[in-house]
């Protein structure tokens, strides 16, 4: 008991010496890069994980030590007192490596889908000026509002201030027929203007109304006859113009009923129109400004816009309406969200990384142990001549079938669509069995030599 104490105690000593080196460096990182205000909150939650992460640590160290405690036999008949440990190695060995082999595929999946994270980033940061108008209003208060929230619409239009598109997906409209398309989006100049400033060549091209299937024109005729402010849309129509991506270009379009998800495509068909306060009705609008699929550029801009049509809280009130309007901003939310995610994706990978780095420290511990254990037989069939490829074949064979048969297991249950990546993963894990058994043996078979083991 007081060797096992002793040996816990140390290792938990560097465990909190390491701890409170990362504490350290993570604070002052964070303070002076984020601010000072965070350093409580980020303290807490590192804290509880540095917690969790050591109390694990102790508890696998206690079980290791525990496994490979020598009993009276072992000692009596001198054998190594790793013996005991070999069972547990083979069972981490195999474990780790069930481990990447599972994972490399998401992992990888992940990492291809980073620079779509980055794009969208940095649309997102494109929207950075755009707000929209948060009601917080009930239902009767706000169909009260429809008539100013349209004429504000139409005064934001004579500025260049509003910006609109509100994409259909197969989803959202399973009746239509989307021909070649993903997605329909209803979208004005402004938007086009917004998500594609700063590109350097033409990412649209235009499409003729012939090229589009007659049944995707009779949807769209449709939805135009529905949310637009006559019955009879047909002159609407004929004024919508039709655009796509150019190949190659993917282009960010707000999600219908959801304006804060950007859709990314290189399929979608853009119907703009001329003009958002034509087209569509007071009701329309409004329910396309409270789902952030209609923003406004700036926040005092969006503000006096509020002021002028009577939309402010003091002219609520004067009206008998308790609800009121607030501008946000659109960005804030997606921006963290597409940062969440590739930070995600980073972590993902460095899990990998740390799983081969595992697996290849637990083939090299296996090895180690093996070998100790099978020196007396290594040491002489090498003294006769036997070269290491014999000595070690057995056992290499044994593992390597062992290893082959779990990538198919993981390959039958997972089906990865980057098949490629799993089997170069599981060529480096079989590739560093033998290497692990090949300097395991060497370097027993000089410790005999020299009377070291």
């Amino acid at each position: 008991m007081r060797i096992q104490m002793r040996d816990l105690t140390e290792f938990g000593g560097a465990l909190l010496v390491s701890a409170g080196t990362v504490a350290m460096v993570a604070a002052i990182y964070v303070g002076v890069f984020h601010g000072w205000m965070y350093i409580s909150t980020f303290l807490k939650v590192l804290i509880s994980l540095q917690v969790v992460v050591i109390a694990i640590s102790m508890l696998a160290a206690l079980i290791m030590s525990a496994s490979s405690w020598p009993s009276a036999i072992m000692l009596a008949t001198r054998q190594p007192a790793v013996k005991s440990l070999r069972s547990v190695a083979i069972v981490i060995q195999a474990l780790t490596f069930v481990l990447v082999v599972a994972t490399s595929a998401p992992a990888w999946s992940a990492y291809k889908q980073s620079s779509a994270k980055a794009t969208e980033i940095a649309q997102w940061k494109r929207l950075a000026d755009q707000v929209s108008i948060v009601f917080a209003t009930d239902i009767d208060e706000l169909d009260r509002m429809e008539l100013l929230i349209g004429e504000m619409v139409r005064d934001a239009e004579s500025i260049e201030a509003v910006a609109l598109s509100y994409t259909y997906t197969k989803e959202m409209w399973p009746t239509a027929d989307f021909d070649k398309y993903s997605a329909i989006s209803f979208v004005n100049q402004r938007w086009l203007d917004l998500v594609t400033m700063g590109t350097k060549k033409p990412v649209l091209v235009p499409v003729s109304h012939n090229k589009i299937s007659e049944g995707l024109i009779h949807e769209i005729q449709e939805e135009i006859d529905i949310l637009s402010r006559e019955m009879h849309s047909g002159n609407l129509f004929e004024h919508l113009q039709f655009l796509q991506p150019v190949e190659g270009s993917r282009l960010p379009v707000a999600q219908g009923g959801g304006g804060e998800h950007l859709h990314f495509g290189d399929d979608i068909l853009l119907a703009v129109v001329p003009s958002p306060y034509e087209t569509f009705k007071d009701s329309t609008l409004t329910s396309m400004i409270s789902s952030n699929n209609i923003v406004f550029t700036g926040v005092t801009a969006t503000q006096q816009l509020l002021e002028q049509h009577s939309l402010d809280v003091q002219a609520l009130r004067d009206h008998g309406i308790n609800g009121e309007l607030k501008v946000v901003y659109i960005a804030e939310e997606g921006i963290l969200q597409a940062q969440f995610a590739a930070y995600f994706v980073w972590l993902q990978n460095l899990s990998l990384i740390a799983l081969v780095i595992a697996f290849s420290v637990a083939t090299a511990i296996s090895g180690l142990i093996t070998a100790t254990l099978q020196a007396k037989r290594d040491f002489p069939l090498r003294l006769a001549g036997r070269s290491w490829m014999r000595i070690l074949q057995s056992r290499v064979a044994k593992e390597l079938l062992v290893g082959i048969v779990i990538v198919v297991i993981v390959v039958m249950l997972q089906r990865p669509h980057a098949i490629g990546i799993v089997l170069l993963t599981a060529a480096y894990g079989l590739l560093i069995v033998p290497l692990s058994h090949l300097l395991a043996v060497r370097w027993c078979f000089n410790g005999v030599s020299k009377r070291r083991i």
